[in-house]
């Protein structure tokens, strides 16, 4: 007998329970009365132990707990009926479990209750399904008869999918699943429509088993479900949906019952659902060129609308050419060779090009050339005078308001500066709640070994992050603190560029060490953790860049090997990549992009992937849509 009581919130209850051959008996009321009974009469002595099982854990919802002091129930050692009542009790997880995949399922309910309680008798009743799983000869599995019982063809809560099984075909299992659950429990939340909205029939046509059931778990979370299988080491996957709320629960009730419950559901769920993937394109892609004049500089495109050009000979200008329109159209941004660093929130910019003019030995050097920091609507400020002696600038960057300054390693190796300059739109002076970086000792190899680790990253959210020394900083005020470590052996020679990932993290490239490691990995840095997300199975060539939608493109190196991509494109909505071949951008041999980006609303309507060829110095675009359009692979 089940006893409980409810003590909580003013209540002063008990409730016992108690199932007698096909029959349901409760005793309640309020402790202290004699209370009232009532039965309830089933088809069977096993729908009765799954209607208790039910019940009990219903109460147990809604503040119930175990009687304090009560006399020893069936199966103690007090107990005359023991044996029976230590049965009964272990049959009690996988019950329970039955209730939680399938609730208020009589013929689920019974079908276990059977496999537990009578075993010969169910392998007579059920020798065919048995023979079909060749589990004839077996000892009846009660966890296996609950699989069964979930995946007849009559029921259809869950769905038996082969290792082999096409992307199509898995997605009309996981579909029947979701609709067979929505009318038991009768839950809008169980909508295969919304569900599988990201699903493309040509798409997908190539994603094969494992990473199509992966992706469909990631985007069932987004709804507030989980993709989840009932594991009895086959080759196939027993797939059912449940709450997202409930898996926890559901693994605990499995182990206890003798079996295993594996979630496809990632362990952050999608904060949207995952966008629809477009068709694959089989029409061959047309090409627009633009021929681009020399002098051409992309260092710093991550930063910028497009690309910057410089003219003259004894007075150089220097230009933008801004991609976001189409044909390209230049404009005038100063005099001088200048790099030029954007801010996105107002298109306020810093221009510098510092040098350090020849002089005397016995003379202390002072920067020339050019440092200056232009706001839409007000007068621009010249930081050149307020630049330290000797300070030489590797890299300029905006976090927020503040302009960083990054010194170069010659400059922190002779103790001129160990960290970057911040210009608060007062003063110019070391940045606060940074560490001093101490260069390493060098070797017979590497007299001058690479240390920095230095860059900067945006976040999803629009929050400007610098890297110094691994580690990733946000600006409070104009006091830095440490948002999260990078990984141990992050690039110490590149510059370290993060594109904005969902939320308050950013996604970052990772050349790792070692003869067997992968040629790159894009890693996810957020609320303290960096976790991998994809491994590349080309060399990287140029920094991530990330575009309207989403998605990160990242140029490859394709030095001395044609058949390299052009470029790989990450989806983090799907973890998948695509690898644009060199044909989809007219390239010859093995020339790289060495800039790109991507463009969702021109004056046409048309979204577009713009890049820079040097070899032909020319501008090239395709249709976004076209790039999309090429097959998907998963991402690790």
């Amino acid at each position: 007998m089940v006893r409980l009581e409810c003590k909580d919130g003013g209540h002063f209850k008990f409730w016992y329970a108690e199932a007698k051959g096909s029959a349901l008996h409760v005793h309640f009321g309020r402790i202290g009365t004699q209370g009232q009974t009532r039965v309830k009469k089933l088809a069977t002595p096993a729908a009765a132990q799954a209607e208790l099982v039910k019940v009990t854990r219903d109460k147990l919802a809604h503040g119930y707990v175990k009687k304090a002091g009560a006399s020893p129930a069936p199966g103690s050692k007090g107990s005359k009926n023991g044996a029976a009542a230590k049965k009964s009790s272990a049959s009690a997880p996988l019950l329970l479990l039955a209730e939680l995949l399938a609730p208020g399922h009589a013929k689920t309910a019974a079908r276990c209750s059977l496999a537990l309680s009578d075993p010969d008798k169910y392998k007579q009743k059920f020798l065919e399904d048995l023979e079909d799983r060749n589990a004839e000869d077996d000892p009846v599995d009660p966890f296996l008869a609950l699989v069964m019982a979930l995946t007849d063809d009559a029921v259809g809560l869950a769905s038996d999918v082969d290792w082999k099984d096409a992307a199509e075909e898995v997605q009309a299992a996981i579909e029947s699943a979701i609709d067979a659950q929505k009318k038991l429990r009768k839950d809008a939340t169980f909508d295969a429509k919304k569900a599988f909205a990201f699903y493309d029939e040509d798409a997908h046509l190539k994603t094969k088993t494992d990473p199509f059931i992966a992706l469909s778990g990631r985007a069932l979370s987004a709804h507030g479900l989980a993709l989840i299988e009932l594991d009895i080491a086959s080759d196939s996957h027993e797939l059912t949906v449940i709450r997202l709320a409930d898996v926890g629960e559901a693994k605990a009730l499995a182990k206890k019952a003798g079996g295993a419950i594996i979630s496809h559901a990632p362990k952050t769920p999608p904060k949207a659902p995952l966008a629809k993937a477009p068709p694959r394109s089989s029409a061959k892609v047309k090409v627009d060129k633009v021929k681009t004049k020399w002098s051409i500089d992309a260092d710093h495109f991550a930063q910028q609308p497009g690309i910057l050009r410089r003219a003259g000979e004894s007075k150089v200008k220097t230009f933008l050419v801004d991609c976001r329109v189409w044909p390209p159209k230049e404009s005038t941004l100063g005099d001088g060779g200048l790099d030029v660093i954007f801010n996105e929130e107002d298109g306020s910019k810093i221009l510098h090009r510092v040098y350090y003019p020849d002089v005397e030995e016995e003379a202390q050097p002072r920067p020339a050339g050019t440092l200056r920091i232009e706001r839409p609507g007000k007068a621009p400020v010249d930081l050149l005078p307020r630049l330290p002696d000797s300070f030489e600038i590797d890299e300029a960057a905006w976090v927020g308001d503040l302009v960083v300054l990054f010194p170069t390693e010659p400059t922190i190796r002779g103790s001129r500066s160990r960290r970057p300059l911040v210009w608060n739109g007062k003063t110019l002076g070391p940045a606060k709640g940074l560490p001093d970086l101490t260069p390493p000792k060098g070797t017979s190899k590497d007299r001058w070994p690479s240390f920095r680790k230095a860059g900067f990253a945006r976040t999803g959210n629009g929050a400007d992050l610098i890297i110094w020394g691994g580690k990733a900083y946000a600006a409070r005020g104009d006091t830095f603190v440490k948002a999260c470590d990078l990984v141990p052996d992050v690039d110490a020679y590149e510059t370290i560029i993060g594109a904005p990932a969902p939320g308050d993290g950013f996604f970052y490239l990772h050349r790792p060490s070692g003869k067997k490691a992968p040629e790159g990995v894009i890693r996810h840095a957020e609320k303290g953790r960096c976790t991998e997300r994809a491994k590349l199975a080309w060399m990287a060539g140029e920094p991530p860049r990330v575009t309207p939608d989403g998605c990160v493109l990242i140029g490859l190196n394709r030095s001395e090997d044609p058949k390299t991509p052009a470029l790989v494109v990450f989806h983090p909505a799907t973890n998948e990549l695509t690898y644009v071949p060199p044909v989809m951008l007219a390239l010859r041999k093995d020339d790289p992009l060495d800039a790109y980006g991507v463009v969702m609303k021109s004056s046409r309507g048309e979204a577009y992937l713009w890049a820079w060829v040097l070899q032909d110095d020319e501008l090239r675009k395709v249709p976004w849509s076209a790039i999309l359009g090429l097959p998907r692979v998963p991402a690790s």
